[in-house]
C-alpha cells in the first residue's frame, strides 16, 4: 500500500514513516505537497495536534482534485472540527498516541472505503 503522511511534526511523520515501512513493508512519502501527491497514494494519513490546520491541509489536497481515502490522527477533536473532517472525506480518525498495530488496521479499513472511528479522539472541548 501507498500512504501520504502529512504532520505539523517532523519526527511524527518519520515516526509512521517508519513503522508502516519497515514492520508492513509499505511505500511511505513524506514531503512537500507536490512530492506527496506524486507518490500516487492509496490512503492519506495527516496527524496534526489541531485538527482545524488538518482540515485546512485536507482542503488543500482537495482543491487539486484528489480524492484518495483519509485519515486524521488528533489529539482530540470538537464537534465542528469532526462535520469539517468528514466533510472532506475524512473516514478514518484516531487519537494521537494509538498502537501502530490500530493504526495500520484503521488505515486499511479507510483505504478499502470503510470507516474507522477511535472513540477516545472523539472528546468534546
Amino acid at each position: 500500500m501507498n500512504v501520504a503522511v502529512f504532520s505539523d511534526s517532523r519526527p511524527l511523520a518519520e515516526r509512521h514513516t517508519l513503522v508502516l515501512r519497515e514492520l508492513l513493508g509499505w511505500n511511505t512519502a513524506v514531503g512537500d505537497l507536490d512530492a506527496v501527491l506524486e507518490h500516487e497514494p492509496d490512503v492519506l494519513l495527516l496527524d496534526y495536534a489541531a485538527a482545524p490546520v488538518a482540515c485546512g491541509m485536507l482542503r488543500l489536497i482537495r482543491f487539486r482534485h484528489v480524492a484518495t481515502p483519509a485519515a486524521l490522527i488528533v489529539s482530540s477533536l470538537d464537534v465542528d472540527s469532526y462535520r469539517a473532517a468528514t466533510d472532506l472525506g475524512v473516514t478514518g480518525v484516531l487519537q494521537r498516541g494509538r498502537s501502530s498495530i490500530l493504526l495500520a488496521d484503521c488505515l486499511c479499513r479507510v483505504a478499502a472505503g470503510k470507516t474507522c472511528i477511535d472513540g477516545l479522539a472523539l472528546l468534546v472541548r
